[in-house]
């Protein structure tokens, strides 16, 4: 007899476990987008601060090495 009621309770067992799994999503959708989307931009400010300030360094840059090198050198009158 308690044959009989091991195996109806492992039977049971089986067909919750098959209707969990028919139950159970296969992919779960953890974040939704948000629309719109933001927009990350440089502003005009910072935009022209930066670039001034790049072109200043390219500037001095280039300054440097001309007087390193000595192209920027006037050769006296003989």
């Amino acid at each position: 007899m308690y044959a009989a009621v091991y195996g109806e309770v492992l039977k049971n067992l089986e067909t919750l476990k098959l209707d969990l799994a028919r139950e159970t999503p296969l992919v779960q959708i953890i974040d939704t987008p948000r629309y719109p989307l933001k927009k990350d931009k440089l502003g005009k400010i910072k935009g022209i601060a930066l670039g001034g300030f790049l072109a200043g360094v390219l500037i001095v840059g280039l300054l440097t090495i001309q007087l390193l090198t000595g192209k920027n050198r006037k050769e006296p009158a003989v």
